[in-house]
């Protein structure tokens, strides 16, 4: 039997797709419910680049475009992920 666990996981994509539902919001719920693993969807990310940086355009089929600034809003997400997952660590000690 292997000694690798499976994780659950949720996907940013199940977490809404409205407007009002950015990503911000949408990686603490998830968190919040106890998922100790995302997937972003790569609609929330373009979607947080656009917040990030006004003039946004999504990568056309040759990846051309803003891809500098995807990978920059990706960083950041990455960053706010990190950050998360402390917060909840501080909450849970705290209990």
């Amino acid at each position: 039997m292997s000694d690798l666990a499976t994780a659950r996981a949720y996907s940013t994509d199940s977490a809404g797709m409205h407007l009002s539902h950015m990503l911000p919001l949408k990686l603490r719920a998830i968190a919040e419910a106890g998922f100790t693993q995302t997937e972003l969807g790569l609609p929330d990310i373009q979607a947080y680049a656009e917040q990030l940086f006004p003039g946004y355009q999504n990568s056309d089929n040759r990846g051309r475009r803003d891809i500098e600034k995807l990978c920059e809003a990706a960083t950041k997400i990455g960053a706010q992920c990190e950050k998360l997952c402390s917060f909840l660590v501080r909450q849970v000690r705290e209990v």
